[in-house]
């Protein structure tokens, strides 16, 4: 687990979870303006959390077993809220470029990708990974929808704007 201060091991610069997402989406960047123009503010930014991520990574079946080639993820949840509880919180994910569902068959060149893939995830590789939107939830109350993307923003809080 990661403080919100978090070290990119590779350029050796400190950035907090928001810049570190941020910059490395400028949509989301441009996402997270639309709603503050929409009169909502950051309520929260949770540290960055590891998983194994399980799109990108491999199970290779060898010797009568499965062999994991496991890839890190980092995940976290921001939260914004207007001044009557409307609330626009979003689950998102640094993830590896790397995508291992891709991979049909197993030899030393995929192997090769692999391992990078795991060792730029790990040192947090900051030009080897991309912003990845788990879910966007909308809510006030007891109403509340969920989306995949941020998609359709600006009708998603003008609907907000009703509750």
């Amino acid at each position: 687990m990661y403080n919100k201060s978090m070290l990119n091991t590779e350029k050796g610069d400190t950035m907090n979870t928001l810049e570190i997402i941020t910059n490395k989406s400028k949509a989301l960047a441009n996402n997270i303006k639309t709603i503050e123009n929409a009169g909502y503010t950051m309520k929260s930014v949770g540290e960055l959390k590891t998983f194994v991520d399980t799109q990108r990574s491999v199970y290779v079946k060898e010797n009568g077993g499965i062999t994991p080639y496991e890839i890190t993820k980092y995940e976290t949840t921001l939260i914004m809220e207007d001044s009557e509880g409307r609330k626009v919180q979003a689950i998102l994910s640094l993830v590896s470029k790397f995508n291992g569902s891709k991979i049909k068959s197993f030899g030393f060149k995929e192997e090769t990708e692999v391992a990078k893939a795991k060792i730029t995830t790990e040192r947090m590789d900051l030009d080897s990974m991309k912003v990845k939107i788990d879910g966007v939830f909308y809510s006030k109350n007891e109403s509340s929808w969920e989306k995949s993307t941020f998609a359709g923003l600006e009708n998603e809080l003008e609907e907000l704007s009703y509750f």
